[in-house]
């Protein structure tokens, strides 16, 4: 999955600026390769729906230990 927005450099942002501009638009591999495309907003907001239910099936505590110890290792 790729995620693009505003100030995008990846392949969906370089894709509207040669529509934008009139150039030829190329796919490349015949086609044959398929990605998904998730808006950045949308995937913030996924995010933090899956925080906010973290949230309600584990301990605040057991949480906060769980994520400090992934950060800090």
């Amino acid at each position: 999955m790729e995620a693009y927005g505003p100030y995008d450099n990846g392949v969906v942002g370089i894709f509207i600026s040669k529509a934008l501009k009139n150039e030829d638009l190329v796919v490349n591999n015949g086609g044959v390769d398929t990605t998904d495309f998730l808006y950045v907003e949308d995937l913030c907001e996924a995010v933090e729906l899956a925080l906010g239910r973290m949230r309600q099936l584990v301990k605040p505590s057991i949480l906060g230990l769980v994520l400090r110890r992934q950060y800090l290792t």
